[in-house]
Parts: C-alpha cells; structure tokens; sequence
C-alpha cells in the first residue's frame, strides 16, 4: 500500500448550519483557485407550506433580483394517487431561480439538493447552475426529483449565492466547496 498526500482539487470553503433563516448566502469565497464550485444542502426544510426553494446570483455582496433569470427544470414524480408522472417547471425573465415547488414543512421530509456553479468569475458569459434535488410536496402524497439549469442573463463576474423560500424561513445545512478544473 502506498499513501500520497491529500489533494486540494476538492475543497470545502464555507458550511452554515440554521434551524431558521430568510435565507442563506455564500459571498466572497468565489477566487481565481477554483474554477467551478458545488453545493450540498442536506436537510433543506420550509417554515412555510406549499412554498418553493429559489437561487438568486450575488454580485458585489448584493443578491441581483433583476428579471434576468432563465430556468428550466425536468420532475420525475411518484403520486399516491398515479403510478408515475413526469412534468417540467421552467422560468423565463424571472427574478429567481426555482430549484422545485409546493414543498412541505413537515419535518421528517426534508430536502437535499447538490448545486454546481460554473466560472462564476467570468465576465464574458452568462454565469449559470445545475442542479438535482429532491422534495416532497405539501400533501405529502407527492415524491419529486427534480434536476434542472438556471441562468443569469447578464454578463459580470459573480461575488456569490443567495438560497431562500418563496416565503418563510428556511433550515438546514448548506457547504460550498472550490473545485479546480
């Protein structure tokens, strides 16, 4: 057997824990080290029921809430009333980013999502995401994954990302890592 030493291709930059926010944001980690960056959120869950997760851009420290935003999402879905269902959801010149919909506040149904954020430091192309997920919906009779894209329709290089609830607080734990390309 034979060890070599860790590698810093995969780091871990920043983690919040919160049992209740209006939202939570990572700003200031984004550098020239990385090239692209990934989200966990494990146990992502809503005050508020019926209510959906969005992502909103930062820029200079601020989240952009411009109508610029461009989206579409594929759902698989499994119903308690249907064998299966498959749908999309999708956003165009929106001031968002929908990562799902109709989410429930039940705590033992929480969410995870894995987010990926590309050259957020580019300054000549539109910065975007993927993203993979899943949620329960407010019945509790609805089971979704749901994996989609979004994009900012405005070129400038990103300072961060902001994850919030359509309305209410939100709970969970979110950690960003670099990864060099």
């Amino acid at each position: 057997m034979s060890f070599s030493s860790p590698s810093s291709d995969f780091v871990l930059l920043a983690s919040t824990v919160t049992t209740s926010s209006s939202s939570v944001s990572f700003d200031g980690y984004f550098s020239s080290t990385y090239d692209n960056y990934v989200v966990y959120i494990n146990g992502y869950g809503c005050a508020t029921n019926t209510t959906n997760p969005y992502v909103r851009f930062r820029r200079s420290n601020a989240d952009v809430t411009t109508s610029n935003y461009r989206w579409a999402s594929a759902r698989v879905m499994r119903s308690s009333g249907a064998s299966e269902v498959s749908a999309g959801d999708n956003g165009w010149d929106n001031n968002f980013i929908g990562l799902s919909q109709d989410m429930t506040n039940d705590t033992v149904n929480r969410h995870n999502y894995i987010i990926t954020i590309f050259n957020p430091l580019s300054t000549d192309i539109y910065p975007s995401i993927i993203f993979d997920g899943h949620s329960t919906n407010s019945g509790n009779g609805d089971y979704y994954r749901r994996f989609g894209f979004g994009r900012l329709t405005t070129t400038g290089a990103l300072s961060g990302i902001t994850f919030y609830q359509s309305s209410g607080n939100i709970a969970g734990r979110f950690k960003l890592y670099g990864i060099k390309a």
